[in-house]
């Protein structure tokens, strides 16, 4: 998988669990996922499924310290590691593991 697949995937995923429409969402995975900003939709996100199962706190918050921290956006992950094929491996761990959290929402 690239970087841009990777993005649009993230993209799906927010979309998906915010509920929102294509044309009415505001992140959309052309640069802002890959070059400007991946934290902020993903911390509004788990601010969300926080809300909704506040019993998850402390996954959410070692989701947060453990993995989010690593890079402000896709290719800013990437750039952390040796080689590009290792940053995109990082990257789509990070992503499956922030489905798996927003998949725990009981609502």
């Amino acid at each position: 998988m690239n970087s841009e697949n990777l993005a649009s995937r993230l993209e799906g995923i927010l979309r998906k669990y915010l509920k929102c429409h294509y044309l009415d969402f505001g992140v959309k995975a052309n640069n802002n996922l890959l070059k400007y900003d991946w934290n902020s939709p993903m911390n509004f996100a788990l601010g969300v499924l926080y809300s909704h199962n506040p019993e998850l706190k402390n996954e959410i918050n070692n989701f947060l310290g453990n993995e989010l921290y690593i890079g402000k956006n896709i290719e800013d992950v990437i750039s952390q590691f040796d080689t590009r094929e290792e940053g995109i491996c990082e990257v789509e761990k990070i992503i499956n593991h922030f489905e798996e959290l927003l998949n725990k929402d009981k609502n």
